[in-house]
This record gives structure tokens, C-alpha cells and sequence, in this order.
């Protein structure tokens, strides 16, 4: 079962609460450098694009996934969304 969300599924509370509890959870679960999963395509981590200041999930295809450090932990696997999880490739 989802952390955050009812017997329904629904999320209780809001996104940036969210966002503000996991973050312990994602600096420790998200690791640059390491490989990921979304929707069916791997791709590496990039903590900190230089220009942008934000977090780069970038595919060895050019497909490039971008987002707060902040907002990280919204996309853990037992958090977000069906289909929303970015998941760590187990070595």
C-alpha cells in the first residue's frame, strides 16, 4: 500500500506536505549517478544541472526528466502515483 493516502487511494495530504516529509527519504533513495526506472525507460541521475539547479533523470536516448530537489520524494515508489514512481535499477 501508498504512504499518504486513504483506504481509497486518495492522497491526504497535500503535494508540497508531501514533498516536505519524504525529502529524508529521497536524499537517502535518490543517489546521483545511479539508474532509475520510468514508464519503461531507464535513465541516470543528475542531482544538480548546472544551469537549471534542478534535478536531471536523463536517458542514454536524450529523454531528460526534470525536477525540484524539493519535490523529489513525491516521485518515490511507495508515494506517488501508479505509473508516476521513478525506481531505483538494483544492481
Amino acid at each position: 500500500m501508498k504512504r499518504y493516502r486513504d483506504k481509497s487511494g486518495k492522497l491526504t495530504k497535500t503535494i508540497e506536505e508531501l514533498a516536505a516529509e519524504t525529502r529524508a527519504d529521497a536524499t537517502a533513495y535518490y543517489i546521483d549517478g545511479a539508474r532509475y526506472l520510468y514508464a519503461g525507460r531507464e535513465y541516470v541521475l543528475h542531482l544538480c544541472d548546472k544551469e537549471t539547479e534542478l534535478v536531471c533523470f536523463e536517458s542514454a536516448d536524450g529523454y531528460k526528466i526534470y525536477t525540484t530537489p524539493e519535490m523529489l520524494g513525491t516521485f518515490l515508489p511507495d508515494v506517488a502515483d501508479e505509473g508516476l514512481e521513478i525506481v531505483r535499477v538494483e544492481i
